[in-house]
């Protein structure tokens, strides 16, 4: 009975540590820290603070999570809770990367491919990103296949291709536009419908417009202008200014 009487007061302290907006410093594991990180940024179950979420990350950091340097350094990189600071976000990423994160890999690439907060290196680019690819991130291989399309298309293709397979949605819609104008492929209607259709169902708001405008024109496809509406408003809802126009102008015509 007094181990119990004991321990109740124990748990209620911890239960608050792990709640209280204050917590910043009572996180015990890097995955804790990293998870508290993300529902500062997100609100969940929290209110929505950057400023303790990038206190978060830096603690999950420091612990060596992946996780917490990549987060800490896009919000570095966008100045989202903390000054913006380019050169900073790069170190965070090259410490991801050295953890093995294919998100790491993967911005730290970006970055030395545009030269932001570092400067331009195709060399390590391409150093990165091939690593990130090989970590399956999709965005790894959609990045180091425009970096290769001058020098080997095929490959390029292949890379772009492989970025859509690990559902990156952009790399779906680059593969669609090439079987649309038959660039570098075999010119193709139904693939390139195929590819628009799977950007559109991973949210790729161009992708949308582009499966509204073959419905609309019935060009390759059983015309529809029901379902080209369906897809202009959910590119619409995506922010895509030609999807809101063709929704507006079709639903002008009394549809």
């Amino acid at each position: 009975m007094k181990n119990l009487i004991i321990s109740m007061p124990l748990l209620l302290l911890l239960s608050l540590l792990a709640t209280t907006a204050n917590a910043a410093s009572w996180c015990f594991t890097a995955q804790a820290c990293a998870t508290l990180g993300h529902n500062y940024l997100n609100g969940n179950g929290v209110k929505q603070d950057n400023s303790k979420a990038a206190q978060f990350f830096q603690k999950a950091c420091d612990s060596k999570s992946d996780d917490g340097c990549t987060s800490l350094g896009l919000m570095y990189g966008q100045g989202k809770g903390v000054k913006q600071n380019q050169s900073k976000a790069v170190k965070l990423y090259q410490k991801a990367c050295g953890f093995g994160s294919a998100a790491g890999c993967t911005y730290l690439g970006i970055m030395y491919q545009y030269g932001k907060g570092v400067k331009k290196n195709d060399f390590k680019a391409k150093k990165y990103l091939k690593k990130a690819c090989g970590l399956n991130s999709g965005e790894g291989c959609y990045y180091l296949g425009y970096i290769v399309i001058k020098k080997n298309e095929a490959k390029a293709i292949k890379l772009i291709h492989k970025s859509c397979d690990l559902n990156y949605a952009s790399g779906c819609n680059s593969i669609a536009n090439l079987y649309k104008h038959g660039t570098a492929v075999k010119k193709s209607s139904a693939k390139a419908f195929e590819f628009y259709q799977k950007a559109c169902d991973l949210n790729n708001a161009r992708g949308c417009t582009d499966i509204g405008a073959m419905y609309e024109s019935g060009k390759d496809v059983k015309k529809s202008n029901v379902k080209a509406l369906e897809y202009y408003r959910k590119a619409c809802k995506l922010k895509n200014a030609l999807g809101c126009k063709n929704y507006a102008a079709l639903k002008n015509k009394g549809l």
